[in-house]
């Protein structure tokens, strides 16, 4: 306990001191890659923004934290990004003494190294299932948002996207404030340099149990006895702690290796090729530095270690001065009002802390095609001339790669500031590595930004990552026991992912470490495919591999009918609370919020009238049914446009009707009718409005979630089916000559892997990365209906033989 209170006092003497001197230290810092070119407004916006830039004061703090603490614990975790933060608190949640190891901590942890934002399509599922098990990253993005909207708000739930436009420098901040607050989570300012891995032998313990999943994540070859070698002894790997650049020796049972792009990273900026793994800025430039160097003998020791390895590449656009932008003639995009939380511990009435501001968009045109394709670097990164090979993201390409891919094409660019006391904007879409005079002609062709002042190159970064096939469903490494990775080493891109990746494996970490008190791995209730976006993510890493980063789209997941964004609370807090990373009071809310929808559906399924009782008291949508049939609340709320509060009101109109005039509006009705249900009772109605009316006061989230229940319930059973299908048909035979242009419901990515595999069978084509449950779908009801047609011709030709 006392160590405890001598680390918060220390922690609140360095903000303290941090405050007072961010200025004076972002004038004095500088960097090789364009943080000292910044203007001296805009050097004050960055040390303003990052608040919490690392002093003298604040580095001896730490380092003084760090030498009085011992050098045993039961969980290390390497790097302070998404990854790193959230596997830390993770495993700090569940019981384990955990040393967070990242270099100048004040300045590297929770820094948002590319774009300003939280979440999006699928992103934003990830984020709302890592709240919902007790997670760091909603609260922090609730607590910075400067901007929430919601993506595809005008199609189903299940495909809806939350997002929110982040002040980077309250989002660092918030998740620090989350981080050192964790009770058991220990941050030391160093540089991992090696692992320590012990190889023991040990008495054959066979092959571990099978693990009953939905659907199995747990590979063929983790069960097959060949891998344990011959019964008496069987030589292993495992993890025994971490050394940190200045020689002191972290030990552990557990390690987790979050380290993002600095795993051998390299950085692109026109001709120019700089070993790190993001442009510093004069914040993280020393602790950047430091974090590169031990990185790069991590990579070694993955290599020797005999891990299958590979080069992935990302980027990032310029910065630019928001000042010098002209946004007369610009599209803007304001937020939603009311705006949506990612978190789920919110008051009904939920406001931002942070003031509202607005996006602006604009576009490129055919001048910005010309100026890029008559700059030298216009091949460099992208595969071009030097050949490189290395794949960068499909689905947040480089403006070369869109140019080259998409020829004459105006693309949309999105103005987003980084924060509210800074005039840095993000131009979202115009990630490229051109040479910077390059850079500046490029921007200067788009409206808007026809005299716009550039801060910082936009730059690409190539990087290791190892082959995530390499990992148990638990994210830890086969070949050595006790060791996970998180986030991009293994071939995922976006913060989204990484922080989901760091959740599961820190959690999974806490168990390996304390396996001797009876703790186990996370249970297919909270990663299994059918479960979560989470278990989506995990299985699709750990089955199937990548060739290119990976991003997690809705369309990956098979049961995104009933694994949503809004539910995530109701599929994962319960499980979470029982496997020690959920507290009680968020495990309560949820319990609550859970029980009122279920009362809004069982009122909504158990209150019905005829069409024309309906349209008698508001609402026309209600379907005419033959022979007088009744339409329930439920079947009502399963209509586009027939909304909860309507039928509420109509309900509480239905039921202060006299039971005469009832009658009269539902005389067809019988009762004793076989086929269909009486309509219910003035009294019946009215019950059902007062708990309608009640739910949503008391939680309006609910009497959402209990709508949008009722908007699913018909097709869930189709869901089933499908799952169920692809299930017993995976022995399909594809034809070798399949048409795959043919296939209708197969997105571009689906064919392009389709076409360069050419699958046997359905089972293969559904192990391909990239190739989505949904395409399965499409290419079994395209290949058997194929079959279908050739069986009638042939039985035809057998027919007029005869």
């Amino acid at each position: 306990p006392l160590l405890w209170a001598q680390r918060s006092v220390i922690h609140r003497a360095m903000l303290s001191a941090v405050a007072r001197r961010a200025s004076r230290a972002a004038a004095s810092a500088s960097s090789s890659l364009g943080a000292s070119r910044l203007p001296p407004l805009a050097a004050r916006d960055e040390a303003a923004r990052h608040a919490i830039v690392l002093t003298a004061d604040a580095r001896r703090g730490f380092a003084s934290a760090s030498a009085h603490q011992p050098t045993d614990f039961d969980v290390v975790v390497i790097g302070g990004g998404h990854a790193g933060t959230e596997a830390a608190a993770a495993a700090a949640r569940r019981g384990a003494r955990v040393a967070l190891v990242t270099p100048s901590p004040l300045g590297s942890v929770g820094e948002m190294s590319c774009n300003p934002s939280i979440g999006g399509l699928a992103k934003g599922a990830l984020v709302r299932e890592i709240d919902a098990l007790g997670g760091i990253m909603g609260a922090a993005a609730d607590a910075s948002g400067i901007q929430f909207r919601v993506l595809n708000a005008s199609k189903g739930p299940a495909v809806r996207g939350p997002r929110a436009q982040m002040d980077r420098t309250t989002y660092k901040r918030s998740v620090q404030t989350a981080l050192f607050g964790t009770p058991g989570v220990e941050v030391v300012d160093a540089a991992a340099y090696d692992l320590i891995v012990r190889e023991t032998w040990e008495s054959n313990p066979g092959p571990p149990p099978a693990v009953q999943h939905d659907i199995d994540v747990t590979r063929v070859e983790d069960r097959d006895p060949a891998r344990f070698g011959p019964p008496g002894g069987v030589r292993t790997c495992e993890i025994g702690g971490v050394e940190t650049a200045d020689g002191r020796k972290i030990f552990a049972k557990s390690v987790v290796v979050a380290t993002g792009t600095f795993l051998r990273g390299v950085l692109h900026v026109g001709g120019r090729r700089v070993p790190a793994g993001r442009m510093p800025t004069a914040i993280t430039e020393n602790p950047d530095a430091t974090a590169a160097r031990g990185a790069h003998a991590l990579a070694d020791r993955l290599y020797g270690l005999g891990f299958q390895m590979g080069r992935l590449k990302t980027g990032t656009p310029p910065r630019l001065d928001g000042a010098s932008i002209d946004y007369a003639g610009l599209e803007e995009q304001p937020g939603d009002e009311p705006p949506r939380p990612f978190g789920f511990l919110h008051d009904k009435a939920w406001v931002p802390p942070m003031k509202q501001v607005s996006c602006w968009a604009t576009r490129t045109n055919a001048e910005t095609e010309r100026v890029m394709k008559e700059s030298r670097g216009f091949l460099h990164f992208d595969g071009g001339e030097n050949g490189d090979g290395i794949v960068g993201p499909r689905y947040c390409p480089s403006l070369e790669m869109k140019v080259k891919r998409f020829p004459d094409r105006s693309h949309i660019v999105w103005l987003e500031p980084e924060g509210l006391d800074t005039d840095v904007v993000y131009p979202n879409g115009l990630s490229n590595t051109l040479d910077e005079p390059d850079q500046i002609a490029m921007l200067k062709t788009i409206p808007g930004l026809e005299n716009v002042k550039m801060l910082r190159p936009g730059y690409g970064v190539e990087y290791d990552y190892v082959d995530p096939r390499e990992l148990r469903w638990t994210l830890e490494t086969k070949r050595v026991g006790g060791l996970f990775f998180a986030g991009q080493i293994n071939g995922t891109t976006g913060y989204e992912e990484a922080a989901a990746q760091g959740l599961v494996a820190g959690a999974n970490a806490a168990a390996t470490a304390l396996s001797h008190l009876g703790m186990d791995a996370l249970p297919p209730s909270i990663v299994g495919r059918g479960a979560s976006y989470l278990g989506v993510l995990v299985d699709d890493l750990t089955r199937r591999g990548t060739s290119e980063p990976y991003r997690m789209f809705s369309s990956r997941v098979e049961h995104r009918l009933s694994v949503r964004p809004d539910n995530a609370d109701q599929r994962l807090t319960a499980a979470g609370e029982l496997a020690g990373l959920v507290d009680s009071h968020r495990a309560s809310i949820a319990r609550r919020r859970g029980d009122l929808a279920e009362r809004a559906v069982a009122a909504a399924e158990d209150a019905r009238m005829g069409a024309t009782a309906w349209a008698a008291h508001g609402v026309d949508n209600a379907p005419a049914g033959k022979s007088g049939r009744t339409v329930s609340v439920a079947e009502l709320l399963a209509i586009p446009g027939v909304g909860y509060a309507r039928v509420a009101r109509a309900l509480a109109s239905a039921g202060k009707a006299t039971p005469a005039l009832a009658a009269q509006l539902d005389e067809d009705i019988d009762a004793s009718n076989d086929f269909h249900r009486a309509a219910s009772s003035p009294e019946k109605l009215a019950r059902a409005a007062t708990i309608l009316a009640a739910v949503a006061e008391a939680d309006p989230t609910a009497a959402e979630e209990a709508t949008t229940e009722c908007y699913y319930a018909p097709y869930l059973a189709r869901q089933r089916r499908d799952v169920e299908t692809m299930r017993k048909e995976e022995a399909l035979e594809l034809p070798m000559d399949l048409d795959y242009d043919a296939v209708g419901g197969l997105s571009a990515e689906d064919r392009e892997k389709l076409k360069d595999h050419r699958p046997a069978t359905l089972a293969a084509a559904q192990r391909i990365s990239g190739v989505t449950p949904a395409a399965a779908i499409a290419l079994f009801r395209f290949v058997a209906a194929q079959k279908l047609k050739g069986n009638k011709k042939r039985l035809s030709g057998m027919r007029g033989g005869r």
